[in-house]
C-alpha cells in the first residue's frame, strides 16, 4: 500500500503545474525529450538483452536435443521397419 502512495505523491509532483519564470526553447527542449527516450530504449534493449539471449540459447538447445533424437531413431532401420508396419 504504501508503494502505491509512493507512486501516487511520485506523479502529482511530476504533473503539479505552477508559476515559472523560464523558457525552455525547442532545441533544449527537443533535446531533452531525445536523451529520454534514448535512455529509456537502452534500458528496454538491456532487459531485452540479458532475458532474450538465454532464453534463445535453450530453446535452441531443445531442438538441437530433439533433432538429434529424430536422427538416431531415423538411423536404426529395423526400428523404422517396426513403426512402418505398425501404421
Amino acid at each position: 500500500m504504501r508503494f502505491a502512495h509512493n507512486i501516487l505523491l511520485l506523479i502529482y509532483l511530476f504533473t503539479y503545474t505552477s508559476l515559472v519564470h523560464a523558457y525552455v526553447g525547442p532545441g533544449a527542449g527537443l533535446s531533452a525529450i531525445g536523451t529520454i527516450l534514448a535512455f529509456i530504449a537502452a534500458i528496454v534493449l538491456m532487459i531485452v538483452g540479458f532475458l532474450w539471449y538465454p532464453i534463445k540459447r535453450l530453446i535452441k538447445g531443445k531442438r538441437n536435443d530433439l533433432s538429434q533424437s529424430q536422427l538416431l531413431d531415423d538411423s536404426d532401420p529395423q526400428k523404422a521397419d517396426i513403426e512402418r508396419s505398425e501404421k
